[in-house]
């Protein structure tokens, strides 16, 4: 029996009589949990699962709203104030206005834009949702995204690089019960 056969539903006495070398098998069936219930990894292999599930919808969501909108100038109507902003005047907005159809739309672009009255802007928006509209600059539109992408950013760098919280040669299998567990 060739050594790089994967085993499933197989346990110890039925593989070695499929193969009198015991060597291979123990080696084999000792690194792996031979049940198909579980799904081993590398601990990198692990990670980059876990980043990308975690990780992958905020930018895949910023990147289908951004291939369903158009382009179109706003222009800037008057500088808003939050209301914590318009008691100790720390925090402004730009209040954008466009056309779409027959309709004006009004939206609150981000804080802190120094933009003038009555200043040409370009905007991106939905045509089915209007007010969902953004300036159409990278801070505005992948800000948010980024922002909320970099907690868990940061949390798994912490985890992967600590020695101790996940062991660098270990391997980790998924499925079953527990749901994660470390293969030494």
């Amino acid at each position: 029996m060739p050594k790089n056969v994967l085993l499933k539903n197989i346990n110890f006495d039925q593989a070695k009589r499929l193969d009198g070398s015991q060597e291979w098998l123990s080696g084999l069936l000792k690194n792996r949990t031979c049940s198909p219930n579980h799904m081993n990894l590398s601990r990198n292999r692990f990670f980059l699962l876990v980043f990308a599930i975690i990780l992958l919808p905020l930018p895949v969501y910023k990147l289908i709203w951004l291939a369903g909108t158009r382009e179109t100038t706003g222009t800037m109507y008057f500088v808003g104030h939050g209301n914590l902003g318009s008691v100790l005047g720390i925090s402004t907005y730009p209040v954008i206005w466009f056309k779409s159809g027959k309709d004006t739309i009004f939206f609150n672009g981000n804080v802190n834009i120094p933009l003038k009255v009555d200043e040409k802007v370009s905007v991106r928006y939905r045509r089915a949702d209007p007010a969902d509209a953004k300036i159409n600059n990278f801070s505005c539109i992948w800000g948010d995204t980024l922002a909320y992408s970099l907690a868990p950013i940061l949390f798994f760098l912490v985890i992967f690089f600590h020695p101790d919280l996940v062991p660098r040669k270990v391997r980790v299998a998924l499925g079953g019960k527990p749901l994660i567990k470390y293969i030494e």
